[in-house]
């Protein structure tokens, strides 16, 4: 049997919550937070991978990234981070990038994009869990 991908999404437009909730994949469990300081508070050892929109109330989704990242300065396998953004330009990638976050997609985000984000990460998401990436199934 295959454990599901625990993914957390940040974001706090209340729209992007409903859209993710129709996305049912059955090889998810999705966490839903809508701000970056519920990131930094949640027990990210139960989580395989963070989306999070970067601009977002109480600490953006580029401050939350900066705090997982100096907290996790020790560890060797790191939860990966992908941002997510209504803007496009080099500037904004770059910061993201710079902030520590693995990748960026830009809105709008598709249930493919999703799929290919977590097959990019897979090897990742099995390291931090510490299984082997065939452990790991996708449909």
């Amino acid at each position: 049997m295959t454990s599901k991908i625990r993914i957390l999404v940040a974001d706090d437009d209340e729209i992007v919550k409903i859209i993710w909730q129709q996305f049912s994949n059955p090889l998810y469990q999705i966490t839903f937070v809508t701000d970056g300081q519920q990131i930094v508070d949640l027990d990210l050892r139960h989580i395989d991978i963070i989306l999070t929109d970067i601009n977002m109330p109480k600490l953006s989704g580029i401050k939350a990234t900066k705090t997982i990242r100096k907290a996790e300065q020790n560890c060797k396998n790191k939860i990966p981070i992908i941002g997510i953004t209504s803007h496009s330009g080099d500037d904004i990638m770059k910061k993201c990038l710079e902030a520590g976050m693995n990748e960026v997609l830009t809105k709008p985000v598709f249930p493919n994009d999703i799929d290919a984000v977590i097959t990019r990460w897979n090897k990742a998401i099995c390291a931090k869990r510490k299984q082997t990436p065939k452990l790991i199934a996708y449909g």
